[in-house]
């Protein structure tokens, strides 16, 4: 994916990375988009998690897009190794510093995607 928008768009700066090895002070995005980051368990709930939508919300200019296990769907709620959610948790997360938000179901029954634009 990283590679594909370097390709397609050189002219804009794409980071790839741990984000617990980024410095992030002082950063800002126009649009920082996840994938996979938030679905290894850290045994805390998903507390990291959240903070961190929270987090990539407040260095973004134009909005965040990620993606989460769907902790709907059986299997994945049951491996304790991997961090999941509820759609709807999320959305109602989001929605405490957005009202533009898109939940994308359907295309894989094990996760969705979040689409959270600012104003």
């Amino acid at each position: 994916m990283v590679l594909s928008a370097r390709l397609k768009y050189p002219e804009i700066h794409v980071i790839q990375g741990e984000l617990s090895e980024i410095n992030w002070n002082g950063a800002s995005f126009d649009w920082i988009i996840a994938s996979g980051t938030l679905n290894e368990s850290l045994a805390d709930d998903g507390k990291y998690a959240r903070s961190l939508i929270q987090k990539m919300y407040s260095m973004a200019n134009k909005g965040i897009i990620f993606n989460c296990l769907n902790s709907r769907h059986e299997l994945i709620a049951k491996q304790k190794k991997l961090q999941s959610f509820d759609p709807k948790e999320i959305e109602s997360l989001c929605q405490n510093f957005s009202s533009d938000i898109k939940i994308l179901t359907g295309y894989h029954k094990e996760d969705f995607t979040v689409f959270c634009r600012k104003p």
